[in-house]
């Protein structure tokens, strides 16, 4: 049987996928069980809460909410009898905002956590995800979580408790506010990808200023979400890290936000504007400089820095308002970005005091900032491709201004502007020059036309752009006038070219069939030889015309023979 290769291959392919398939339907009837459960249980019901040894409440359901007036640098205790019902049930997790925390399993501490910030500068806010491991034998032992809490308003909420794997309590994290994570990330990826643009394709280009502005904006605002988000912890558990990088990204957003308006949309009060927006930056060094005296700390400048942020961002929207009024009409992009910005916080506040899930309030902010940045970006992309489309239209004409009309090469203006390069380089490089002249032009444009003078001058420019292809640049510097430059010139592919040169010698018979040139080179291969550029030109100039005279002589004489 004679088969094709191609037929063969084909055969050999289905035969692999049918193995395929077969192999992995056998496989997949192996039951494993997989390292990533669903989820991590709940312990919701059966708590005790006692405050300073003293019993509150014996059927506390979690989450609750706790109505004693007073309760900071008190013991909080939640105890409760655990059983564990599946054997990958290995850790517990849970979610405080306490500054100590202490967990015993019938009276012996199997987990401890000091955030107590006494010794320290810097304040913590906000929650910690607790993760610890269970002995094997738990089955029935009593489990206590002590705390202390730090202040009145964040010591009255207890959180929910998980049991399970660690991998179903990072689906856990994940599912609670996973999505500011990933909207972070992405967010901050955006903004790398930006600034890389601006640094390379952006750097000579006058869009440069709102690239680096828009990377700005953008790595601070997924540096925010991201550090505000819980999910974080599982990348890096140090709340007081994500707090630093969360203060950052607010004390500057505002500077890249001013620059962006500045930079993009030309406001008057762009330049007073910048310099007063740098007042935030400082004030972020001054409160770490404060802190690390003990003087202060970020909790204590958070809420007048916050104040004055909004107080800013309103004098600022007034501002672009005004503008556009005033006809500067692509800046109502920035205000509609800002609006998503601006109804997506108000939004995410009006949730937090709904009884609705907290998913949601961080999927509505996210979207507002994801909305604001889409926007920006759009419009600098929509710059990007103006300023390529102009750039694209200027070339053109400017091809058009140095390329010559009648045979598509450079003109005598393209070579002048090459020869002051040339004419103002401070250091030598070998440099080969030819000029030619074409034989009985006018005698040809007398007997069959200025159209066949034409196509002559066409011939010409494309037999010597195609014989120099790749040694020089061929220009037509007058009417019947060519030139060559070489530079930097490789005197081994000039020196193969030398062919080109010799071939219109020959080149004497009947000026209506066929054509001749007078040339003359120079190579300038050591810097003595010659003093400038202007120098090499006149030398093959000269070289040209000795050459034209001795070509006239030896017409003569073929007449005179024939």
């Amino acid at each position: 049987m004679n088969l094709k290769p191609r037929r063969l291959i084909f055969m050999l392919y289905v035969l692999f996928t049918i193995l395929l398939v077969l192999t992995l339907e056998d496989v997949a009837r192996i039951d494993i069980n997989s390292f990533w459960e669903s989820s991590a249980r709940k312990i919701e019901d059966g708590w005790t809460l006692s405050i300073d040894g003293e019993v509150k409440d014996q059927h506390v359901i979690l989450p609750a909410i706790i109505d004693e007036p007073e309760i900071p640098n008190q013991v909080l205790v939640l105890s409760r009898k655990i059983s564990r019902v599946q054997p990958y049930e290995s850790s517990i997790m849970f979610r405080t905002s306490q500054k100590m925390v202490d967990v015993y399993l019938d009276g012996e501490k199997i987990y401890t956590y000091d955030g107590s910030l006494d010794t320290r500068k810097t304040v913590l806010l906000g929650y910690i995800n607790h993760v610890l491991r269970l002995p094997s034998d738990v089955d029935g032992k009593l489990l206590e979580i002590h705390m202390v809490s730090n202040q009145n308003d964040n010591g009255f909420i207890l959180y929910d408790v998980f049991i399970g794997s660690r991998t179903s309590q990072i689906i856990e994290l994940l599912r609670y506010d996973g999505l500011s994570l990933f909207f972070g990330l992405l967010i901050i990826i955006t903004a790398v990808v930006v600034l890389i643009f601006t640094l390379t394709f952006f750097r000579k280009l006058e869009i440069r200023s709102n690239g680096f502005a828009f990377a700005g904006i953008e790595f601070c605002a997924g540096l925010w979400m991201v550090s505000g988000s819980m999910s974080t912890q599982i990348l890096i558990h140090n709340q007081v890290v994500l707090l630093v990088a969360a203060m950052f990204s607010l004390y500057m957003l505002p500077v890249f936000v001013t620059w962006f308006v500045k930079s993009m949309y030309k406001i008057p009060e762009g330049p007073i504007l910048l310099v007063f927006v740098q007042i935030f930056p400082f004030a972020f060094v001054l409160a770490s400089a404060l802190q690390l005296n003990g003087v202060g700390n970020y909790s204590l400048w958070f809420t007048p820095v916050t104040v004055v942020l909004l107080l800013y961002f309103i004098v600022l929207i007034a501002i672009s308002i005004r503008d556009y009024i005033r006809g500067n009409r692509p800046i109502l992009r920035f205000l509609i970005a800002f609006s998503c910005l601006f109804f997506a916080i108000v939004g995410e506040f009006i949730l937090l005091i709904l009884p609705l899930p907290n998913l949601l309030n961080a999927l509505i902010l996210n979207l507002g900032i994801f909305a604001f940045g889409a926007i920006l970006l759009h419009q600098i992309l929509c710059r990007v491709m103006r300023y390529i489309a102009q750039r694209g239209r200027d070339e053109y004409l400017l091809s058009l201004v140095h390329t010559d009309g009648l045979t598509g090469i450079p003109n005598r203006r393209a070579f002048d502007e090459r020869m002051d390069v040339l004419r103002s380089r401070a250091y030598f490089i070998p440099i080969g020059l030819v000029v030619f002249d074409v034989n009985n032009l006018k005698e040809m444009n007398d007997k069959a036309g200025h159209n066949a003078g034409d196509d002559l001058l066409r011939s010409i420019a494309k037999e010597l752009s195609g014989g120099f292809k790749g040694v020089g640049t061929v220009y037509r510097i007058g009417g019947d006038e060519f030139a060559m430059i070489c530079e930097p010139c490789d005197e081994q592919a000039y020196a193969q070219r030398k062919h080109v040169l010799l071939s219109y010698d020959s080149r004497l018979g009947d000026v209506r069939t066929m054509y001749s040139l007078a040339y003359g080179e120079a190579l300038w291969k050591h810097p003595e030889e010659f003093n400038s550029i202007d120098d090499i030109f006149a030398e093959a100039d000269r070289r040209m015309y000795a050459h034209k005279k001795q070509m006239k002589k030896r017409v003569r004489e073929q007449l005179v023979s024939s």
